[in-house]
């Protein structure tokens, strides 16, 4: 008789042993879709601020190049068919002397090297997209992975026990809009 009590306290202990087992699990990879789902917004934040940032800068850069521009154009409209060679010399003397003030303003303004500046935030705009994309695909396989390990056995049962396990996470994905959109997509020269 007591071999059998000893036997079914262990069977209880194992089960008991199993039933954390398991939720513990179920837990961490609740928590590892949380901690990927982080990620997209850290991503995304980021995005956003890289945009911004070259939007600011391209504008400044447009700017300093539209009144550049401007001051070009309006010398260049004084010449004429009748314009005399000497007053023509004069203008392209007025329109190079522009260049050492382009230099003194790229001077002025660093950030404003739009060359590389653009290449930079190319860059990472290229690396923000990879790693959310990343971080999307990280966050959908948690997911899978979590919804085949409620739907085996008995991690199943389990889950139907503890509400806490019974979270939903969506994958993330595009709506169909999206998906008909980027389907139909197509590069027109």
């Amino acid at each position: 008789m007591n071999s059998v009590v000893i036997g079914i306290l262990v069977a209880v202990v194992l089960l008991i042993f199993f039933v954390i087992l398991i939720y513990n699990g179920i837990i961490r990879l609740i928590q590892n879709i949380k901690d990927n789902d982080a990620e997209i917004d850290i991503q995304l934040d980021r995005r956003e601020k890289i945009f911004k940032n070259m939007l600011a800068v391209v504008k400044k850069y447009m700017d300093y190049e539209k009144s550049t521009l401007k001051e070009v154009i309006a010398m260049r409209s004084n010449i004429t068919p009748n314009t005399s060679k000497d007053e023509k010399m004069n203008i392209e003397n007025k329109i190079s002397s522009l260049i050492p003030s382009m230099n003194l303003q790229f001077e002025a303004y660093p950030e404003l090297k739009a060359n590389t500046n653009m290449l930079t935030f190319q860059e990472e705009i290229a690396n923000t997209e990879n790693k959310l994309a990343y971080s999307k695909s990280a966050f959908n396989e948690s997911v899978k992975e979590l919804n085949t390990k409620r739907l085996s056995f008995p991690a199943n049962l389990i889950v139907n026990m503890f509400t806490s396990l019974q979270e939903k996470f969506i994958f993330w994905k595009l709506n169909k809009e999206d998906k008909k959109m980027k389907e139909n997509f197509s590069v027109k020269f």
